[in-house]
């Protein structure tokens, strides 16, 4: 009798073993469907997300993921019809919170012909080996500014220069953002843009643009006799052309003119952003580096122009487009040789 019962009980516990396991099989296949895997990258959340299991429901005693936190992304899950990133340790986020959407892009830009259009994985770090294309549009969704250069995100781990691109801002409705916003936020708002207004106003009033064109001109010549070549000299009728063509390059950033004309000078074109920190020397330098080094997208071109043996004159024009671009005071600067 007492065998009998050892007996059962051993079968018993058989039974439930082989439940558990087939409980436990059964699980484990539920979470693996519509799984797609994907190669292991880490992603930056562009909001609060909070963490699921499996069965896309929250799980309790886990802290809210903060918004621009980098998680390890390994594969992607639909749960209930909805998209949801597997994160490790049996956690899930939604794939909407480290997803770059049409609706939350700041404004568009185009990269010029005289910037490179390199991408780098961050702001300042190494590069992705990814080159946008001169005429390309770009949607920008986030901008940052490094040791004194301005950044532009325009994907996952996807950031360029500011600099290589013209910053042709598309203008969106905000009106459902203002409709949110309190009186406060409203004021202070106001008071940061009389305030940058007034800081912009005493960079325009000052004599910024004049310096900008002396020195780019001293700059580029100190390069010419590094190459053994000749100076060149600044000639008054360069000179008032190229500040015109400057002027219109803040309406149409091309080489092309406002009235259809083309240049009928040599002509190398850039555009930029100044802060309150911002030298002369420095928005010089900085463009005539970018004609002589960075000008790969445009074959060096801009190179060539510049370090032509066959130009004598110079006429330099630096012009401050009007408008504020998304806070920004831009410009445009340009070189006509013959």
């Amino acid at each position: 009798m007492l065998q009998k019962k050892k007996v059962v009980k051993l079968l018993s516990t058989i039974t439930l073993s082989s439940t558990l396991l087939l409980s436990a099989t059964v699980v484990t296949s539920n979470e693996q469907a519509n799984v797609v895997e994907a190669s292991t990258k880490n992603v930056r959340l562009t909001h609060n997300a909070y963490v699921y299991n499996y069965k896309g429901n929250r799980i309790r005693g886990v802290k809210l993921l903060k918004k621009g936190k980098y998680v390890k992304a390994y594969r992607t899950k639909k749960i209930h019809g909805q998209k949801y990133l597997y994160i490790g340790s049996h956690r899930y986020i939604r794939l909407a919170n480290v997803q770059t959407t049409k609706s939350n892009y700041l404004f568009t830009a185009k990269i010029t012909d005289n910037g490179l259009g390199e991408t780098y994985k961050a702001p300042n770090q190494s590069p992705t080996g990814e080159y946008i294309g001169v005429g390309q549009s770009v949607k920008v969704y986030a901008q940052e500014k490094v040791n004194d250069k301005i950044w532009y995100k325009i994907g996952d781990n996807k950031w360029i220069l500011a600099t290589d691109t013209d910053k042709f801002y598309t203008k969106r409705n905000s009106s459902e953002n203002c409709q949110k916003a309190d009186s406060q936020s409203i004021t202070q708002q106001d008071n940061n843009s009389a305030s940058n207004e007034q800081t912009y106003s005493n960079i325009i009033n000052s004599n910024f643009a004049n310096e900008t064109e002396q020195s780019f001109v001293t700059q580029l010549n100190e390069l010419r006799r590094s190459n053994g070549l000749a100076p060149l000299s600044i000639d008054n009728t360069l000179q008032s052309y190229a500040v015109t063509r400057a002027n219109e390059a803040n309406t149409k950033f091309d080489h092309i003119r406002p009235d259809g004309s083309r240049t009928q000078y040599a002509e190398v074109l850039a555009g930029g952003t100044v802060n309150d920190t911002s030298t002369p020397e420095q928005e010089a330098s900085q463009q005539l580096r970018s004609f002589i080094y960075h000008d790969a997208g445009s074959n060096w071109g801009h190179r060539d122009i510049l370090l032509s043996s066959q130009y004598t004159k110079i006429g330099v024009g630096f012009a401050f487009d009007p408008v504020l671009s998304n806070g920004f005071l831009g410009y445009s600067l340009i070189a006509n040789l013959k």
